[in-house]
């Protein structure tokens, strides 16, 4: 997996269930703020005016959406193209789709398209503009294993607004897992192109120095007659632009500076819908865990009260090593991880592991100090920790090298547990970074779980599964903190998309 893969794979899929999902959406009349992006419209409704976004801008990062990695770049391709299905605060939006029904086999889908969805060039979203993007995002090294369910080669365009999709096995949750995380809509199915039918069109920019976008002219606008999104990589100095009246909107502040932050601007607390889970991989592919003790010895020696009230303030909670915590669906059977130093000591001592190296880069603020108190609780257990620090912008510059080291911080944006878990486990698990799972009697667990169509039965089996990885798995989560954006009337309460602000279509 490359960088850009590895970045993007960060963020993965939402929340709803069931087969036979019908997912509806209307347009406002007056195509103001909660406009839905199709038909016709001067793209200026609302009040108006400029919105200045400050976020973080991967280098040399694109606004295609098979490609892009950066919250910076998503804010710009929401505001460009449309998709079938968008997570916002984590739970599946149509926007291009008028309805969404499955087989009672859960493996044959069929996607409606609006009546009035139009491209900014004024001509109509049909279903084979739709299925060419589908296929296009699915070919994609890096965003085609959230598609990888379906079959391209079968599903077909049935009319002018009609997808019929098929996949290769039966998902009862493919729109919350599949098409949510990435069904974005293009003219042919080509981005280079940038005609979508978002709200915006792109006036001009770069990813050194973000993107102008103003209003499309086939769109009912969403209040705002321009969009700026400024790359700005420190969160810090994010937060200063914010507070000097530079920018409007500043995503993911870290808590010192969020707490400099005065009116006119305050602070938008995500919850857990938006929030991010830190912690470690504890790498099941090389010693030392390859040897599940240890990892149960490094679980045990970890106090997560203090890491989280030390480190992540107010709103943090503590974890299990599993996503989905404080969203629905996540398994009650999961228990409180312990701290059992004793234990720890005397399983580290019998394994023979008394010193490792925790690789660590503050590519969110707070890694870097759990890491340091990680140094002082390790010792407790008899454990010497030493910390190898590393740039932020390079961390994940060599992702086969840091896949191969035994120890290194992470954060995950926080998923639902049932839609998370194929993309954390398994063979075929794009962020399989702890290698848990990795065979075909895990592959078929999944499997299986996904295609069940009763939502209580389903929700057995992914418990059972996230109870083992919780028990068993690599992957640490200590803690899980909201993202901390602080925004201006100008820019208004701005709804989040996988981890993105979203100032795009907004069905109402």
């Amino acid at each position: 997996m490359d960088r850009r893969g590895f970045l993007r794979l960060i963020a993965v899929t939402g929340a709803v269930t069931g087969a036979g999902l019908a997912l509806g959406a209307c347009a406002t009349e007056d195509g103001g703020a909660n406009g839905t992006g199709t038909g016709t419209g001067s793209g200026t409704g609302g009040d108006g005016g400029t919105v200045r976004v400050a976020a973080m801008v991967s280098p040399g990062d694109t606004l295609d959406p098979a490609a892009a990695t950066s919250p910076g770049a998503w804010v710009g391709i929401f505001a460009l193209y449309d998709s079938l299905v968008v997570l916002l605060d984590n739970e599946p939006v149509s926007q291009l789709a008028e309805s969404i029904t499955s087989n009672d086999a859960a493996d044959v889908w069929t996607v409606r398209l609006r009546p009035d969805a139009t491209f900014s060039d004024g001509s109509p979203v049909t279903a084979e503009d739709a299925l060419a993007s589908l296929v296009y995002t699915a070919a994609s090294p890096m965003a085609g294993s959230f598609l990888a369910p379906l079959d391209t080669a079968a599903s077909r365009a049935v009319d002018e607004r009609t997808l019929e999709l098929h996949l290769s096995a039966p998902r009862a949750d493919f729109v919350e897992a599949v098409l949510a995380p990435q069904s974005g809509v293009f003219k042919d199915g080509d981005p280079d192109s940038g005609i979508g039918s978002g709200p915006f069109v792109l006036e001009s920019g770069s990813s050194e120095d973000g993107w102008v976008f103003t209003p499309n002219p086939h769109h009912p606008g969403v209040g705002i007659d321009r969009l700026e999104v400024r790359s700005v990589p420190d969160p810090d100095a994010r937060a200063r632009a914010v507070v000097s009246g530079d920018v409007d909107y500043a995503n993911d502040l870290p808590v010192t500076a969020a707490r400099t932050v005065a009116e006119p601007a305050r602070i938008t607390e995500g919850g857990p819908a938006d929030s991010k889970a830190l912690g470690l991989i504890l790498n099941t592919r090389i010693a030392p865990f390859d040897d599940e003790r240890v990892r149960t010895a490094f679980k045990l020696l970890v106090d997560r009260e203090t890491l989280v009230g030390t480190v992540l303030g107010q709103g943090a909670v503590v974890g299990e090593d599993v996503l989905g915590k404080g969203i629905s669906g996540y398994p009650d059977e999961l228990s409180e991880i312990s701290r059992d130093v004793d234990r720890a000591r005397s399983i580290l001592a019998e394994a023979g592991v008394d010193d490792l190296t925790l690789v660590t880069s503050d590519v969110v603020p707070g890694l870097n100090d759990a890491a340091e108190l990680l140094v002082t609780q390790a010792r407790e257990a008899g454990l010497t920790l030493t910390l190898e620090r590393r740039d932020p912008a390079a961390y994940f510059a060599d992702i086969p090298g840091l896949m191969e080291l035994p120890l290194f911080s992470l954060y995950w944006v926080n998923r639902s547990t049932a839609t998370a878990l194929p993309f954390t486990t398994g063979t075929a698990g794009g962020f399989n970074l702890d290698g848990f799972g990795a065979d075909a009697a895990w592959d078929r667990r999944l499997a299986d779980a996904a295609a069940i169509t009763d939502d209580a039965e389903r929700q057995a089996a992914v418990a059972a599964l996230a109870t083992e990885v919780s028990e068993r798995g690599g992957q640490l989560i200590w803690g899980y903190q909201p993202f901390l954006n602080a925004t201006t009337d100008a820019a208004g309460d701005v709804p989040s998309s996988q981890s993105a602000p979203f100032f795009g279509s907004r069905p109402d």
